[in-house]
């Protein structure tokens, strides 16, 4: 059973709050009463995204991915608090707790608006401004499906869902996007830059990726009744089972716990059902249950959520972006406060060659068995639109009807303006018993 700095998460879903989740994770300790209202209150109060950072959003490509606008996204944050980037105020500046606990709450706050404005820039749908009176499960449900309905709310049922499922993505351990969150802050990097590692890393298909490739598989499977097939093809070594794994087992009790508050949902959407039926008979097979010890884990869960939603497949992998950033933080801060941690930097294992000398061009034999068959060259490609619009410095998008929110910094409050025109915890650094295999280059 996973645990959060002692407690078992089975304990905090349906209970806890993401929030106070993750102030556990970050501070180690449950907060009180007053310090969750203010630890909200605070995290509320950075949720507003600059001009400057919306304007990067809605000025990328409409066929980009989701996670790399968030990467986008994280990196022009960066470049919004210089005061706060050790490359400008110097290394010092995050020894500072008051620093660090600022950013932190900095980068929750932004880090559900910023999913939301990725979610409009995919969608072209009307972005809303968050409310102060909104947890933050309800906050990010709002500026998401609100659609510029400030009276919408959002249902109760899947609040509670969507609050479960931040709560159980929140931290994964040393998995590859928190150690790659540790090893960019090893090098002093700003948080917005090790932010923006953490989402490249949990991008791949490897990590949370796998979301997207579970949403597919249920859009191959179709409806229940073909899901029998589907296993059988499966079984047969045709087909993958995705969102399914070994190392599930001892999170077992949680996916229940999701199953049971997901069939809460009485949707009647196929791929939903196909997917509820899915778990069901593949916990009820004795050649996936017994044999390959096939369990659901958090990326099946998280996909049948996003299904709910009904949100893009693409976008899924934005919702474990979203709650992994409590993880995230918990881990920069706790490197920061750590005196053995240092820059990071695997031993290589060099399987290369050892010592050669220079040949120039007139005497190397391109038909030598010892010389490598060089890279295929491709030629360039002209681009078939060249034609990039500019935005314009209010922050109005080039495409025609699209919004984006504005916000004021003087003011705290965030309004939108039309386009008019016709033309979005735990390990040290790295050291000695951690290698890289490589043939590229060795140390002197």
């Amino acid at each position: 059973m996973p645990h959060y700095r002692g407690i078992p998460v089975n304990e905090l879903l349906g209970r806890a709050s993401f929030t106070e989740v993750a102030y556990l994770l970050i501070y180690g300790h449950l907060p009180t009463r007053d310090e969750l209202a203010a630890y909200d209150q605070s995290i509320t109060a950075h949720s507003y995204i600059p001009k400057q950072v919306q304007q990067v959003i809605y000025t990328m490509p409409s066929t980009t991915h989701p996670m790399t606008l968030m990467m986008a996204g994280f990196t022009a944050l960066g470049a919004c608090y210089l005061g706060q980037n050790p490359a400008v105020a110097g290394q010092g500046v995050y020894k500072s707790a008051e620093v660090q606990d600022q950013l932190i709450a900095r980068v929750l706050g932004k880090v559900s608006t910023l999913a939301a404005l990725v979610y409009h820039k995919v969608t072209g749908s009307y972005p809303t401004p968050p409310k102060a009176s909104l947890s933050y499960a309800e906050n990010f449900l709002y500026v998401v499906k609100a659609d510029g309905n400030q009276d919408y709310c959002p249902d109760p049922q899947l609040v509670k869902v969507v609050e479960m499922l931040l709560v159980l993505l929140a931290e994964d351990g040393l998995c590859c996007s928190t150690a790659a969150v540790r090893h960019l802050a090893s090098s002093g990097v700003d948080v917005f830059t090790a932010m923006a590692g953490g989402a490249g890393a949990l991008a791949g298909i490897n990590d949370g990726g796998e979301l997207e490739a579970v949403l597919n598989m249920l859009q191959e499977i179709g409806t229940p009744d073909d899901v029998a097939a589907f296993l059988q093809q499966v079984k047969n070594g045709h087909k993958q089972l995705c969102g399914f794994g070994p190392g599930n087992q001892a999170a077992r009790p949680l996916t229940e716990q999701m199953l049971e508050e997901l069939a809460g949902l009485h949707t009647d959407d196929p791929l939903m059902q196909a997917g509820l039926a899915l778990q069901a008979d593949v916990a009820s097979d004795e050649f996936f249950c017994a044999a390959q010890q096939q369990h659901p884990g958090p990326n099946f869960h998280t996909a049948l959520v996003c299904r709910a939603l009904g949100l893009p497949i693409q976008y899924c992998t934005v919702i474990t972006a979203v709650a992994r950033a409590a993880g995230w933080c918990a881990h920069w801060k706790e490197s920061l406060l750590d005196p053995a941690t240092k820059i990071a930097r695997p031993q290589q294992d060099y399987r290369g060659h050892w010592v050669r000398h220079y040949e120039s061009l007139s005497v190397r034999d391109p038909q030598s068995p010892d010389v490598p068959e060089g890279p295929t060259l491709v030629s360039p490609q002209v681009l078939e639109d060249p034609w990039s619009p500019e935005v314009p410095e209010d922050g109005r998008s080039m495409v025609p009807g699209q919004q984006v929110l504005i916000m004021s910094e003087a003011s705290g409050t965030m309004g939108d303006r039309n386009s008019s025109s016709s033309s979005s915890t735990g390990g040290r650094a790295m050291g000695s018993d951690s290698s890289y295999y490589s043939t590229l280059g060795r140390a002197a």
